[in-house]
């Protein structure tokens, strides 16, 4: 009994001992990771595979590959004494998701870093434009409500809300926004209803979408007038139309750069209708003598497109013409001869129709009389166009009229009756143009400054400058840019190239400078001057440490001379 109470009390003991190690295991586990340090700041997860602790037990909560490249808020922190701190995560709705070694992290600003977008927007609430994350106001939204601007890039904020950094079609930055104040739109813009008249003078390509799939060339289409039911106001800066032919088909969309407006056309066309006496039309005026004939002002109709045609009607009024028919009658001469030679040169003298026919038959009574044929009379008509200025000058035949605006037309009709009975109507059109105003064709400059680092990436607009060093800084000659009106616009680019500070390798960099003074110690320039002689010379350096890194040592040459 004894022996196994012993046992008993020895088990005990080492029970006791157990649990005294087992407690203060705990204790050392519970300070190891040292006292809670306030922090606050915003990381993303770097890196994968690291273990998300729920306590400093060691018992994983969660993996960071399931949370790569999100972002949390760093509350607050601990200095392990394993040598790592770890950071107390929550997101951003205020849900903690544990403890995670540092290392697996790294400090960003609370919009998160900058990612390239592209996307065509319209401001459609009246949101504020941010200057910066600092929440500094640069102006409010309705200044640009339903304009198209394009998202270059974004931020996924840390607050939940994504901010679209914004430029107009010039390029000028406006500042950031809320996704939510947006509306995704084609970068083509929205359809605009037009109606307008035009004509293609260039040979641009005509689209089938806005994808740039081609549909045709504007060659096939080359002084024909097309309607532009409606244009589209591009991103890129151009319009396009959207044309059709005379017969409503669909043509495409074209640069409105490779069209002028269409000027309308004029035609003209007379139509004649022949009438007996009793305002009967005849179809056939054989046998009928010309009364009269008038010609009406004209019917004007008109194209959607402007296009006119001028309709003249000319009526011509015929009587019926008493030839003689039986050689027992008299001819329509009214002579009578006693021998054919006698008739026959009458009729050759007296024939009213020089290039007309007559011909002599002997009657019943035995006289011989002349019967002259009769030819329809014929009328020709010419047209003829007389433009004038303004002043009433009339213009050379070969003047360029796109230089002038047309500001009436009128036209008359005069008739000529020839010795034949034939006839000619003129038909003379007046046209009035005012010459238009000359335009003065202007240039402007534009200065632009793009900012990369050393690998050619273009730097966000909000790069914080202290983090960087510039390296280089090039200027080009500009670019020249002619617009349709005659206009020019030369762009200059400056290109500046920065490399992040902690990336720098010093460098030691030697100048050398020369100052010369007489021996009054006034200062005369970097050389000796003609006339002088020098007395004495000094060397000495100079080391300036650079804020860079860099090393500058100056090497100093102070040279005292004297008029020789």
């Amino acid at each position: 009994m004894k022996k196994s109470g012993v046992k008993k009390l020895l088990i005990t003991s080492l029970s006791l001992v157990s649990l005294s190690v087992a407690l203060g295991a705990t204790q050392a586990d519970a300070s190891a990771q040292g006292d809670y340090i306030k922090d606050g700041s915003t990381v993303q997860i770097t890196k994968k595979n690291y273990e998300i602790w729920q306590n400093f037990g060691w018992k994983e909560k969660n993996n960071t590959s399931n949370v790569y490249n999100q972002t949390f808020d760093a509350k607050g922190r601990y200095q392990h004494q394993n040598g790592s701190t770890y950071y107390s995560l929550y997101d951003n709705k205020g849900t903690w998701y544990g403890y995670l070694n540092a290392n697996a992290t790294k400090k960003i600003d609370g919009q998160g870093s900058y990612i390239s977008d592209g996307s065509t927007v319209q401001i459609t609430k009246n949101y504020e434009i941010w200057q910066n994350f600092s929440w500094k106001k640069k102006e409010m939204g309705s200044t640009y409500f339903n304009q198209q601007v394009q998202a270059k890039g974004r931020y996924e904020h840390f607050n939940g809300n994504t901010y679209y950094s914004l430029y107009t079609k010039t390029g000028s930055w406006l500042g950031y926004i809320n996704a939510n104040a947006t509306s995704k739109t084609k970068s083509e813009g929205n359809y605009i209803s037009d109606g307008r008249y035009v004509e293609i003078t260039k040979n641009y390509e005509l689209w089938q979408n806005f994808s740039w799939k081609k549909k045709g060339m504007g060659s096939t289409q080359f002084k024909k007038s097309l309607q532009a039911k409606g244009r589209y106001e591009h991103f890129n800066g151009n319009t396009y139309y959207s044309v059709y032919d005379e017969k409503g088909t669909w043509l495409g969309y074209i640069n409105a750069t490779a069209t002028k407006s269409y000027q309308p056309k004029q035609t003209k066309e007379t139509k004649t209708i022949n009438k007996d006496t009793s305002n009967k039309v005849l179809k056939d005026t054989k046998g009928y003598k010309k009364v009269s004939e008038e010609t009406d002002k004209g019917k004007v109709s008109k194209k959607p497109n402007g296009d006119t045609h001028t309709l003249f009607t000319k009526t011509i009024i015929w009587k019926k013409d008493q030839t003689t028919e039986l050689p027992s009658d008299i001819g329509n001469s009214g002579m009578q001869f006693n021998t054919k030679a006698e008739a026959y040169d009458w009729g050759y003298d007296n024939n009213p129709n020089p290039n007309g026919s007559f011909f002599v038959y002997k009657m019943e009574n035995g006289k011989y009389t002349v019967d002259f044929n009769k030819e329809t009379p014929t009328n020709e008509d010419k047209y003829e166009t007389i433009n004038k200025d303004d002043k009433g000058k009339v213009l050379p035949s070969n003047v360029d009229l796109t230089k002038y605006t047309k500001v009436s037309e009128d036209t008359k009709q005069t008739v000529k009756t020839l010795s034949n009975g034939n006839t000619i109507t003129t038909h003379t059109t007046t046209v009035i143009y005012k010459l238009n105003t000359v335009y003065v064709p202007k240039h402007e400059e534009q200065f632009l400054t793009v900012y990369k680092d050393d690998k050619g990436n273009i730097l966000p607009d909000d790069f914080d400058i202290n983090e960087y060093i510039e390296v280089s800084s090039i200027a080009d000659n500009g670019v020249k840019e002619t617009f349709p009106n005659g206009d020019t616009m030369t762009t200059y680019t400056t290109t500046i190239t920065y490399e992040l500070k902690e990336d720098h390798q010093g460098e030691t960099i030697h100048t050398y400078e020369t100052n010369v003074y007489n021996q009054n110690g006034v200062f005369l320039g970097g050389t000796i001057p003609s006339g002088y002689s020098e007395v004495s010379r000094k060397e000495s350096e100079k080391t300036v440490k650079q804020s860079n890194g860099d090393t500058l040592i100056i090497h100093i040459t102070d040279i005292v001379v004297r008029i020789k």
